[in-house]
C-alpha cells in the first residue's frame, strides 16, 4: 500500500485523475444544491477555484472571498472586493450558493469559506444595521472546524473592520443593502461531500424561515487519504497541471463530456488531446 504522500503524488501524475477528479466533484455541487433545497438560489463560483467546479450554464455570477484573509493570524476583511452583489443576490432570494474547494488535505473547507466569508457576513451587516460596537459578536457565526481560540481572534478584529467598512460606504449603499435585505441577516452556512445532506437541508430550511438570508458555501472536494486516483481540490491546484497543457475552467466546461470521456476510457491521450486543441486555437 501507498503512503499518503506516494498515493497523491501518484494520482498528480495524470492530468486525467485531475478531470475525473474535477467531475466528481462537480457532480457532488449538482446533488448538494438538488438535495438541500437551494436549486433556485443564485450559484456563484468563488475564483479562481470555484469556477471548475460548476459548469457556466448553471452560475448566475462570481465572487472573491479570498482564502489569505482567513489564514490564522492574517483575517482580514477586504476593502479592494466588497462581494456586494454576492449581498444583493442572498436579499433578492433569501439566499445564495458559493462554490469553492480546498486541496489542503487537513482542512474540508478552504479558508476563503470557513472564515473569510463568515467574517462578510458580520461585518457588512453590521454597518447594514448599524450595530453597537458591544454587539459585533452576535453576528459572527463559524463552522464547527474553526478553533474557539481563532474566534476570539476574529471577534476583537470586529469593531477595526467594521469602522474601516463605515468610512468607505457610501449611505446611499448602506441604505439600498438595508432596503433590500427587510431585515434579513446575512449569515453564512457549510457543506462538504462527508456532510449528511438530508441534516444540513434541514438547517438551511430553518436558518432562512428564522430570518437569515443564507450565504450556503459547498466546498466541493472531499478529503481522502491514500487515494491513487482522485485529487482533492484538482481546481485549487490549477497551476500545477491545467495552465501546463492550456487548459481553463471555460474550455474544459465546453468540452467536459469528451474530456471526461476520454479520460475515463483512454487516460493517457488526454494530454495530446488538449494539445491538439491548443493548436486549434494558439494564443
Amino acid at each position: 500500500a501507498c503512503s499518503n504522500r506516494a498515493a497523491r503524488l501518484e494520482a498528480r501524475r495524470s492530468t486525467a485523475n485531475y478531470l475525473l477528479s474535477i467531475g466528481e466533484d462537480a457532480e457532488f455541487v449538482t446533488k448538494a444544491r438538488k438535495e438541500l433545497a437551494v436549486a433556485d438560489l443564485p450559484l456563484l463560483a468563488n475564483l479562481r477555484a470555484g469556477a471548475w467546479y460548476a459548469s457556466p450554464d448553471a452560475l448566475d455570477g462570481t465572487c472573491y472571498f479570498k482564502s489569505e484573509n482567513g489564514h490564522r493570524n492574517h483575517w482580514d476583511f477586504s476593502l479592494i472586493r466588497l462581494n456586494l452583489q454576492v449581498a444583493r443576490m442572498a436579499a433578492g432570494t433569501r439566499g445564495v450558493v458559493l462554490v469553492d474547494a480546498t486541496g489542503n488535505r487537513r482542512k474540508t473547507l478552504p479558508d476563503s469559506m470557513s472564515k473569510a466569508v463568515p467574517i462578510w457576513c458580520a461585518v457588512l451587516q453590521a454597518v447594514i444595521s448599524r450595530a453597537k460596537e458591544e454587539d459585533l459578536g452576535s453576528f459572527l457565526h463559524l463552522p464547527s472546524c474553526v478553533h474557539a481560540d481563532e474566534q476570539l481572534e476574529i471577534e476583537r478584529r470586529l469593531s477595526g473592520w467594521v469602522a474601516k467598512l463605515r468610512a468607505v460606504l457610501p449611505e446611499q449603499e448602506i441604505e439600498e443593502l438595508a432596503t433590500a435585505l427587510h431585515g434579513l441577516q446575512l449569515r453564512g452556512f457549510w457543506v462538504c461531500p462527508h456532510d449528511d445532506l438530508g441534516r444540513q437541508a434541514e438547517v438551511v430550511s430553518e436558518l432562512r424561515a428564522a430570518g437569515f438570508a443564507v450565504v450556503l458555501c459547498i466546498s466541493a472536494s472531499r478529503a481522502e487519504a491514500g487515494s491513487t486516483s482522485y485529487v482533492q481540490g484538482a481546481g485549487d491546484d490549477d497551476e500545477a497541471w491545467a495552465q501546463r497543457v492550456g487548459l481553463t475552467p471555460q474550455l474544459f466546461w465546453q468540452r467536459a463530456s469528451e474530456l471526461l470521456e476520454v479520460a475515463r476510457q483512454r487516460p493517457r491521450e488526454v494530454d495530446s488531446l488538449l494539445a491538439s486543441w491548443a493548436d486549434e486555437c494558439p494564443q
